[in-house]
C-alpha cells in the first residue's frame, strides 16, 4: 500500500463519486476505481458500499477516513519541519564555557 492510495481514498470520500474524485485528482475514473480496489485488497476490508450512482462508506471506511486524515496531516507537518531544519530554521545551538581555575 502506498501513500497515494490514502490520498485517493480521501478524495473519493470527499466526493462520494469516482468520476468527480478522478477529475479532482486529474486521473481517469477506471484507474481511480482500480486503485481503491487495490487499497481494499491490501487492507482486507470493503471501504465503500457501491451502488449504480453513489458510494457510501462502510464502518471500516469511516475508521480509515479518520486514520488517513491523521496520517496525511502528520506527514505534512513532519515534512514542513524537516524542510525547515534543512534551511537551518530549526535546531538548537549549545554553547559551553568551562571556567577553570586561574
Amino acid at each position: 500500500m502506498e501513500l497515494r492510495h490514502f490520498r485517493y481514498f480521501i478524495a473519493v470520500v470527499h466526493e462520494l463519486n469516482l468520476s468527480r474524485a478522478a477529475k479532482v485528482l486529474k486521473t481517469s475514473h477506471p484507474s481511480l476505481g482500480q486503485q481503491i480496489r487495490v487499497l481494499e485488497n491490501d487492507i482486507g476490508v470493503v471501504l465503500f458500499v457501491r451502488d449504480k450512482n453513489k458510494l457510501e462508506l462502510t464502518e471500516a471506511g469511516r475508521v480509515l477516513e479518520e486514520q488517513a486524515i491523521a496520517l496525511l496531516t502528520q506527514l505534512e507537518a513532519s515534512l514542513k519541519l524537516v524542510r525547515a531544519a534543512g534551511r537551518g530554521e530549526v535546531g538548537a545551538i549549545r554553547i559551553g564555557l568551562s571556567l577553570g581555575r586561574c
